[in-house]
């Protein structure tokens, strides 16, 4: 679903403009996209896994998408701003996580 909405294989979750929020790393993925419009350059993204897992999670990459242009097409955006998390061994396990924007 996330594929065909916005190009990215991964599993995702929207999250709109929370400055926290709950996620799941689904089992045996290795990473999950966080959609969310309050991701700036300087963001500062926290994680806590919530339950025992033998990797560690953490940020890949941000997409701050405020110095691009509006899109001419107000329904269709041009881009999301998002942050992806990864870990460095799947689980066969879902990894439970709390996380934190600072801006």
């Amino acid at each position: 679903d996330n594929f065909e909405k916005n190009g990215i294989f991964a599993p995702a979750i929207e999250t709109a403009t929370a400055s926290a929020g709950i996620g799941i790393l689904p089992e045996n993925s290795q990473e999950i996209i966080i959609y969310n419009d309050n991701i700036k350059k300087d963001s500062l993204i926290y994680l806590t896994p919530t339950n025992s897992n033998n990797g560690q999670l953490s940020v890949n990459k941000k997409e701050d998408c405020s110095d691009l242009p509006p899109s001419p097409y107000p329904l269709t955006p041009v881009c999301k701003s998002y942050f992806k998390i990864i870990t460095n061994t799947p689980s066969t396990l879902p990894i439970k996580f709390n996380w934190l924007i600072v801006n």
